[in-house]
C-alpha cells in the first residue's frame, strides 16, 4: 500500500493480486478512520484495489 498527502487530501491505495478475493480493511494505529474519509473497492480479474481518501491536517501515521 502507499499513501500521498498534498497538504490536505490524504489519498492511499492498495493493490492486492489474489484468488479467493481478499479482505482489505483500513486503521490509523490499529483504530477506526476518522469521520470523512471514504474508502472504495474494486475487483477485476483476480486484482483487488482498494482506496482510501479524505481531508487531513496531517499525514497519518
Amino acid at each position: 500500500s502507499s499513501c500521498d498527502w498534498d497538504g490536505s487530501l490524504l489519498s492511499c491505495s492498495c493493490v492486492v493480486d489474489s484468488n479467493p478475493r481478499p479482505a482489505v480493511t483500513w486503521s490509523v494505529n490499529g483504530t477506526h478512520l476518522p469521520d470523512g474519509f471514504n474508502a472504495s473497492f474494486s475487483y477485476v480479474d483476480h486484482t483487488l484495489t482498494a482506496t482510501l481518501s479524505g481531508i487531513s491536517d496531517a499525514p497519518l501515521a
